[in-house]
């Protein structure tokens, strides 16, 4: 009896050690909710920008010539404002290719529309020959109106004497009895060199241009015909030819076309002022230009 308890005893703790072993079911996994996107909402539509107002501005003739013969020696600019009526706040500024205010125009000067400039600077100075000018026409200050601008230029400029065309800028003056137009006073030396730049600007710019140098001297026997011819022929005319020779290398050495230059020497002829007149005669030691074509 004993034997058989035994036996159910242990078959009893087989029994539990069984079912404490038994995998409980696992519990059904839940779906995750599915994630919600945000639609962010449509921008509203920019209102569209309302443009500033723009004035216009032209120019005519686009190159010109204020050399008094009557042919394109004014240009004139033709203003159209916004607000006409506000003509009075708005400015018209002309500058020269080195930023120089070469005229100014105010608002009551624009009110009728068209306003011309005959080419002198308000310092009294004339615009040089192949010269380019800005004209800005600019609203008044905190205005959202935006400026205007228009380029022009002058042509070369030129007045007739001896039925020839001298082109229009200071005559190239020398150290006397030599060709030398550097060891001069420091005013001449400066109107030289602009003289020069002028006349290289011409060639540079104009295709087809030629030009024609023409030296001069001083006489001192003036007062003698028979000496004045033999000095001209032994003295003034190789002297003024040499003084033409020497402003065509200084332009050749600015870049010109020594083809497009002919050089003379002229002796005393033509003098600007009379050669018995000892203390102005030094202007009579001169180089001009004269336009061929």
């Amino acid at each position: 009896m004993k034997a058989k308890h035994i036996i159910f005893e242990l078959a009893i703790a087989a029994a539990l050690v069984t079912a404490g072993c038994a995998s409980a079911p696992e519990p059904e996994e839940t779906a995750a909710p599915a994630p919600v996107t945000e639609t962010a909402p449509e921008p509203a539509e920019a209102a569209a920008e309302t443009p500033a107002p723009q004035a216009t501005l032209s120019v005519a003739p686009k190159s010109f010539s204020p050399d008094g013969d009557g042919k394109n020696d004014a240009v004139t600019f033709t203003v159209a404002l916004p607000d006409p009526a506000a003509a009075g706040s708005w400015s018209l500024v002309v500058t020269d290719a080195g930023g120089a205010v070469a005229k100014e125009f105010s608002g009551k000067d624009l009110a009728g529309g068209t306003v011309s400039w005959d080419g002198a600077y308000a310092s009294g100075d004339k615009a040089d020959s192949a010269t380019k000018f800005t004209a800005r026409l600019a609203p008044p200050a905190g205005s959202d109106a935006k400026a205007a601008e228009a380029s022009f230029s002058t042509d070369v400029l030129v007045v007739r004497e001896r039925a020839k065309s001298r082109i229009m800028v200071p005559s190239i003056v020398f150290k006397a009895y030599t060709a030398d137009y550097e060891d001069v006073s420091a005013r001449d030396r400066a109107s030289n060199q602009k003289a020069l730049e002028t006349v290289a600007r011409i060639l540079k710019t104009r295709q087809g241009t030629r030009i024609s140098i023409e030296g001069f001297a001083v006489a001192e026997h003036w007062g003698d015909p028979a000496r004045l011819a033999k000095e001209n022929a032994e003295e003034l005319i190789p002297l003024s030819a040499a003084r033409a020779a020497k402003v065509k290398e200084a332009l050749v050495a600015l870049g010109c076309d020594p083809a497009a230059i002919t050089t003379v020497g002229l002796g005393s002829t033509n003098p600007r002022v009379s050669n018995s007149d000892i203390q102005n005669r030094w202007l009579n030691r001169r180089a001009e230009f004269i336009l061929l074509q």
